[in-house]
């Protein structure tokens, strides 16, 4: 119910509102398909990144919102805004002036942009990136009968993500999906 501060508290956070879905709705259909205990546990885990993946994608989203989403405005604790509020960077100021008048439709802008040279969206791309590559690395750890169906939920995940960037003017990192391997 509290805006806790900190990227140690955003990760407890999303470890308690996001990823549970995810992972008992895997987790679940693993045993239901007759799974065993420590395969079932891969594939919760998995589920878990996969939580993480989306929770990640939908800060950027909601970051990006216009009007301001009351990430902004409420003081929610959006990975993309933490980093911007919390990292060092030549306009680390400024975006904490404008934060109070998200509401603006030039201050958003503005602070939008910031996010941007901050570093906030690549920092978001890059813990985006890892848990995909945690993900895919733990499915080719597991002994599955099919492993396509978890790959593709996972892989699914690709589009969105680059079709984003691509809409808030930024393309995707060159050699994204070297970078994903």
């Amino acid at each position: 119910m509290q805006n806790l501060q900190g990227e140690a508290n955003y990760w407890r956070v999303v470890k308690a509102k996001s990823t549970p879905f995810y992972a008992a709705a895997v987790q679940i259909g693993a045993l239901l398909g007759g799974a065993d205990a420590p395969t079932a546990q891969g594939i919760h885990d998995l589920g878990v990144l996969l939580g993480e993946m989306i929770q990640i994608f939908d800060d950027l989203t909601d970051a990006f919102q216009s009007p301001a989403n009351p990430d902004w405005t409420e003081g929610r604790n959006n990975l993309a805004l933490l980093y911007a509020r919390t990292a060092e960077h030549p306009r680390r100021r400024e975006l904490l002036d404008l934060i109070p008048r998200a509401a603006e439709p030039e201050a958003l802008a503005a602070a939008q942009e910031i996010l941007i040279g901050s570093g906030a969206v690549s920092y978001c791309v890059y813990q985006w990136l890892a848990r995909y590559r945690a993900a895919m690395a733990l499915l080719a750890r597991l002994r599955l009968a099919d492993p396509r169906p978890l790959a593709e939920a996972v892989e699914v995940q690709m589009a969105p993500l680059r079709h984003w960037l691509a809409g808030i003017g930024i393309a995707g990192p060159a050699g994204l999906e070297q970078m994903i391997l």
